[in-house]
């Protein structure tokens, strides 16, 4: 159980330096299914960029003002 700990701490060090973050990395960061992200993202309440049919970016400093927001 502590390797899986240690293992998601590194994922997230590592995603916490990107500018742009997929859907898998921001539901990582949020601690929420990838399902309920896109949600967010078609509801609006998370601000994404559709580059292309199935290639959506989040900018890393949307995430925080999301998370800050409902903190």
């Amino acid at each position: 159980m502590e390797d899986s700990r240690v293992l998601r701490l590194g994922y997230v060090e590592q995603i916490n330096s990107k500018p742009y973050l997929t859907v898998k990395e921001a539901a990582a960061l949020l601690n929420i299914s990838v399902r309920s992200t896109y949600r967010l993202v078609e509801e609006g309440s998370l601000p994404a960029v559709n580059l292309y049919e199935r290639l959506i970016r989040i900018k890393r400093s949307e995430l925080d003002k999301v998370v800050t927001q409902f903190a």
